[in-house]
């Protein structure tokens, strides 16, 4: 376990990582703003809201923070995992087309074997929700298409990156 992890677990907190669907329920309501955190260089720009909720079974308090320096790393991170699988999936693209036009000699591609490619190539974090890709056969072999779910990354965006939520049984904790 991490360190910090490590930290939280002795302090009776916990950092819970929810899929992008459940974790939607987290988010601070509209018009409500994050809090500053208190006065400490470490968490210089750092913003907190805190609620009650009850989870699994237990009431807990639930501290959502936003912290830009995060999710301007998280951003960076995505923004090159999406750029060295478009890449990929490109250069899958044109192999399938070269194959289809007869320039490429071989044993044929399966949708199988594409398929399992595509996985492997989507599988850095919030690729597969990000990236839409679609393999079809077609009479002369197999056609990749793929294209990026722009409201789903917005919605990453929005919900989840710069975002960690920490989870209390202790209620009386200051945030």
């Amino acid at each position: 376990m991490h360190a910090c992890g490590e930290s939280f677990r002795r302090a009776g907190c916990r950092e819970i990582r929810l899929s992008g669907s459940t974790r939607g329920e987290w988010v601070a309501p509209s018009g409500v703003a994050l809090s500053p955190t208190l006065p400490d260089p470490r968490l210089e720009g750092v913003e907190v809201y805190r609620t009650e909720k009850k989870v699994f079974g237990r009431p807990h308090t639930v501290v959502i923070t936003f912290n830009q320096n995060l999710l301007d790393g998280q951003m960076q991170g995505l923004t090159a995992n999406l750029h060295k699988a478009r890449t990929k999936l490109r250069d899958l693209q044109q192999q399938l087309r070269r194959w289809r036009e007869g320039k490429l000699k071989g044993k044929r591609p399966t949708l199988a074997g594409v398929q399992n490619q595509v996985r492997s190539i989507c599988a850095p974090q919030h690729l597969k929700s990000i990236l839409k890709v679609a393999v079809k056969e077609v009479r002369s072999g197999l056609e990749l298409s793929f294209s990026t779910d722009q409201p789903a990354l917005d919605r990453l965006c929005r919900v989840q990156l710069g975002k960690p939520l920490l989870f209390t049984d202790n209620a009386d904790w200051s945030d």
